[in-house]
């Protein structure tokens, strides 16, 4: 049992640094907080957690998993660890783990349903991608639906569907949602001074 009072405080500090942006390298110094707290008390759950979410954030996918691992075994409230195995499972499948990915997944889903609904589309869509993998491809179009019916605002859960559709060759319908692109990952498209081209006749294009 480590000292849980010296990790809050030091977890409560990188949060703060994060909020306030003030420093130039403040996304360093609270990663080094986030990492201290863990070694401050190793039995923090959210401190993992948290570093698992930043090894994420730096594509270090195996440091991301060792850190979901830790915080699985600290014990965590049934909301956190619905978000905890969420994360775990998309690292999973990032890494190729398929199969211990889908089973991940399966226990996210089941405990989201109950504990933490507001994590749900994104296991959603971990599940869309893990069975679209699989090549059983009207399973994954059925979760990529279910992700956005369950946020359509997110560009996130419609991107999921329009790649779940295209998989499928539902071409009409996934190259409609596919439009959220844009908003997705390519928002400097949308600050041209000339408006998005919709297929109509007698236009002048810029190709960019």
């Amino acid at each position: 049992m480590g000292n849980r009072q010296v990790a809050l405080e030091m977890f409560n500090q990188a949060v703060n640094i994060i909020n306030a942006k003030a420093l130039p390298s403040f996304q360093q110094e609270a990663y080094k907080l986030f990492a201290s707290s863990c070694y401050a008390d190793p039995t923090f759950p959210e401190a993992f957690y948290q570093s698992g979410n930043n090894n994420t954030d730096l594509n270090l996918s195996h440091s991301a998993i060792a850190c979901y691992r830790r915080a699985l075994e600290c014990n965590p409230p049934p909301s956190l660890r619905a978000s905890i195995l969420c994360n775990l499972g998309w690292q999973l499948h990032s890494t190729k783990q398929t199969e211990e990915s889908l089973e991940i997944s399966k226990q996210a889903l089941d405990l989201a349903e109950v504990h933490n609904k507001d994590v749900l589309p994104s296991i959603f869509i971990n599940l869309s991608c893990i069975y679209g993998l699989q090549k059983k491809l009207d399973t994954a179009e059925q979760f990529a639906r279910m992700a956005f019916k369950a946020d359509p605002k997110n560009p996130q859960n419609e991107m999921a569907l329009a790649f779940a559709l295209l998989f499928n060759r539902k071409f009409a319908e996934g190259f409609k949602h596919f439009e959220r692109r844009f908003e997705y990952k390519l928002k400097e498209y949308l600050q041209y001074p000339n408006p998005k081209w919709s297929g109509e006749p007698g236009k002048t294009i810029y190709l960019c």
